[in-house]
């Protein structure tokens, strides 16, 4: 197993049974090799951070770009909408799935800088150019005034009005699986879509 985290976070110096090898602590953009076919990039996300009362905003919060040889995924992870979506569009401009949050976000005025809306979440697919993607960070508790079934709902009604294109945008349940099928155009290589 290997544990991912951002740099300072102290992964390594509070996981003393953990060989430090298992531990690769990233910064925005940098990236790890896995396995020889495997890379993940720690890509920008815009949330707050703490561990405790006095250090407020003092790490970074991250998502992740998993690549193969064959696939590009972006993994979002907890975040609101900003600049990093168009960074992250421009520098892997080939994203087979991205993994994107539509819940948390109400109140706007408090959420929203951390949490997408259905409707963002939409635009940050269209943004990104991926083929398909997930929404996720709904549904399973109460986290914030749009309860459970608001982001689904919400995200079905964005869904009604918006042309994807050839794209796909699905809100899967609860172990729901789904079949992505494999690029039809020919394997790309790491180097042309790797972060700086």
């Amino acid at each position: 197993m290997i544990l991912m985290s951002m740099p300072d976070c102290g992964m390594q110096a509070s996981s003393p049974g953990m060989a430090s090898r298992s531990v690769v602590e990233l910064d925005w953009w940098q990236e790890t090799m896995v396995r020889g076919d495997l890379w993940i990039t720690a890509v920008p996300a815009q949330h707050f951070s703490g561990r405790g009362l006095l250090d407020r905003d003092r790490r970074l919060w991250c998502g992740f770009i998993v690549q193969t040889e064959g696939a590009c995924i972006y993994f979002a992870g907890d975040t609101g909408v900003g600049p990093h979506i168009a960074a992250i569009a421009q520098k892997f401009p080939q994203i087979d799935v991205a993994i994107l949050p539509i819940g948390a976000y109400r109140p706007q005025w408090f959420m929203g800088e951390m949490h997408m809306s259905p409707q963002e979440a939409v635009a940050a697919h269209l943004e990104l150019g991926a083929r398909v993607s997930f929404a996720s960070h709904f549904g399973t508790f109460d986290l914030a005034d749009d309860g459970q079934d608001e982001p689904l709902e919400a995200l079905h009604e964005v869904l009604q009005r918006t042309n994807l294109g050839r794209t796909k945008l699905w809100a899967l349940g609860f172990g729901e699986a789904c079949d992505v099928a494999p690029r039809s155009e020919g394997v790309r290589q790491h180097e042309e879509i790797a972060g700086d």
